[in-house]
């Protein structure tokens, strides 16, 4: 069979003998680092092959092509980082650390509901407070539009406790709120009607978290998302 113009020029740059010595080995190596283009990079793949063979044969460490690795490994997708989780003692470090201002009675609303309704930043940003209604167990339950998980926007019901609730309701009286966003942006000292951007959310919790005292790693890794494990911290009731 008559070999075709890549097969001639792939065996005019082939190695005329097999490496013997561990300075060959290491030319061959210097070698393939200084070849450009991936489809040179392929066409020595049954090369690289036969050479692997040949090394486990001889006792040798297997040789890869480090520039085809390195490529694959930027490619493969990473897992992102994970968020620091807010359990319920931090939860209720950061509580401690709002002001008595309009300003931190709002931040309050946004730590305790984030807490009890565990929404991202999109979601918590974009509770109505008309949406507030009590519900069969006593407490007030609110409604979440959409979510990341939900593309659908079938929504959800999230139940809030007693003491998230006695802290809305407060934040309600002191900002004169009956309807619209429910948390709002506050500059000297009043509510602006509209809704908060999603990004002041990491903002805020980080800001808390410097106050709390918390360790500095710790605060590197809080964002807007609240995954809250909310017995992380104590052992279960007997």
């Amino acid at each position: 069979m008559q070999d075709s113009h890549a097969n001639r020029r792939r065996r005019r740059r082939r190695p005329s003998a097999w490496p013997t010595t561990d300075l060959e080995i290491t030319d061959w190596k210097k070698g393939l680092e200084r070849l450009e283009g991936a489809y040179t990079l392929r066409s020595y793949e049954g090369d690289f092959r036969l050479f692997v063979e040949w090394c486990a044969a001889e006792g040798r460490p297997a040789l890869r092509q480090p520039r085809r690795r390195s490529r694959r490994a930027r490619l493969k997708p990473q897992r992102p980082a994970q968020a620091l989780g807010i359990t319920a003692a931090i939860r209720d470090r950061l509580l401690t650390a709002c002001s008595t201002d309009l300003a931190g009675l709002r931040d309050q609303v946004l730590v305790a509901v984030g807490f009890d309704t565990l929404c991202r930043r999109g979601e918590l940003v974009a509770l109505v407070a008309e949406d507030l209604a009590p519900n069969h167990h006593g407490p007030l339950s609110i409604l979440v539009w959409r979510a990341k998980n939900d593309p659908y926007g079938t929504g959800r019901i999230a139940h809030l406790s007693e003491p998230p609730v006695r802290i809305v309701q407060s934040w309600l009286r002191a900002a004169e709120i009956s309807g619209g966003p429910l948390l709002r942006p506050v500059y000297c000292g009043h509510p602006v009607p509209r809704f908060m951007e999603p990004y002041s959310v990491g903002r805020v919790l980080k800001n808390l978290a410097t106050k709390a005292d918390l360790d500095p790693a710790e605060i590197r890794q809080i964002s807007g998302r609240f995954q809250a494990i909310r017995f992380a911290s104590a052992p279960p009731s007997s």
